[in-house]
């Protein structure tokens, strides 16, 4: 038991200390985006990862397991980050441009 919650511990904390850090560098826009987009993907791999394996593998008694617990669960991680990333990048892109060139009034 003690090494799977070192295991779990060890996956959990990079991911829980990389969404800290993005949520505090992206701006509230970009965190409803991926949250939604997300959801979404990761509702299409649930779907295919659940059905799919009933389809191709009608006899796997544990097939929609991988819908629930790997693809379904990887497309919203992987789609949150992606757009996560891709937000904090262009707003610091968009904040350097606008230091390079004031306003003048």
């Amino acid at each position: 038991m003690l090494i799977g919650v070192l295991f779990w511990w060890s996956l959990a904390m990079p991911l829980v200390f990389l969404g800290c850090f993005l949520w505090w560098r992206s701006g509230r826009r970009w965190i409803g985006l991926a949250a939604t987009w997300g959801c979404i993907v990761g509702f299409v791999g649930f779907a295919i990862g659940f059905f799919g394996t009933m389809l191709w593998a009608p006899d796997a008694n544990q097939g929609p397991l991988l819908g629930i617990f790997v693809t379904g669960p990887f497309g919203f991680a992987a789609t949150s980050t992606v757009i996560l990333v891709v937000g904090a990048l262009r707003d610091r892109s968009a904040r350097r441009i606008a230091s390079q060139h004031p306003r003048h009034p």
